[in-house]
C-alpha cells in the first residue's frame, strides 16, 4: 500500500496529538531512516545481507527514545543518524 505526503502528514499530525505520540513518531522515524540507511549499504556488496536488529536508544526532547537498529551480517553497517543523535547528547 502506497500512502501520499499529505496522507502520511495526516498521519503523523493525528498520531502526534495523542499522549505520548511525538515520542512515539520520533521513534518510527529513526527507525525508518536506519532501515533506509541499511538498504542503501547493502546495495553496494551483493554479497552482504541484512541480519535482524539490535535493541539502542537515544534521548530526546528529554526522554528516552527506544528503537531497534539494523544490522547486516558481516557487522559493517553502522547507521548515520545515531552519530548524529551521539553528537547532540
Amino acid at each position: 500500500m502506497h500512502f501520499t505526503k499529505l496522507q502520511i502528514s495526516e498521519l503523523m499530525r493525528k498520531h502526534a496529538e495523542k499522549e505520548n505520540g511525538l515520542h512515539d513518531l520520533m521513534e518510527i522515524m529513526l527507525e525508518s531512516i536506519m532501515v533506509a540507511e541499511r538498504v542503501e549499504f547493502l546495495r553496494e556488496d551483493p554479497q552482504n545481507k541484512g541480519n535482524g536488529y539490535r535493541l539502542g536508544h537515544a534521548y530526546g526532547q528529554g526522554r528516552k527514545l527506544g528503537f531497534r537498529i539494523p544490522r547486516d551480517r558481516y557487522g559493517n553497517f553502522h547507521p548515520r543518524i545515531l552519530a548524529i543523535l551521539r553528537d547532540q547528547e
